[in-house]
């Protein structure tokens, strides 16, 4: 497998990086996409679910394609977008290579990130 599952403690990074490029991201949960959009910040292209019945938040940075919606429901088996962050994207994910970045945010930390570890199984990565 070429997931790396390194989780970076630095200030203003809390994820988990996965060596990916152009890899399809599949999100394994039904869910609701609270956000899902293209910005200049250190994250890209960015989508952020909330599991359908939980109180946490997945979060996938460095996409260079989106396919969902915010507002949209997804079913458990959906493409939500493509890894990568596009050319030209202040959030491409360069600093250590291409990568995805997952992030994991619940209500019993304050809002705070977590580790995702315990959630790897929200998504995988197709070519």
């Amino acid at each position: 497998s070429d997931l790396n599952s390194t989780l970076y403690g630095k200030k203003g990074h809390s994820g988990h990086d996965y060596y990916a490029i152009n890899k399809s991201l599949v999100f394994m949960k039904d869910g609701l996409v609270k956000s899902a959009l293209f910005n200049n910040d250190s994250c890209g292209g960015t989508i952020t679910i909330v599991p359908k019945g939980e109180d946490r938040r997945a979060i996938f940075c460095h996409m260079s394609k989106i396919y969902v919606k915010k507002g949209e429901e997804i079913e458990a088996g959906t493409v939500i977008g493509v890894t990568g962050g596009g050319a030209g994207q202040k959030g491409k994910g360069h600093s250590t290579g291409h990568h995805l970045h997952f992030g994991m945010k619940d209500k019993a930390s304050g809002g705070k990130f977590i580790d995702p570890n315990d959630y790897i199984d929200d998504f995988k990565l197709i070519k």
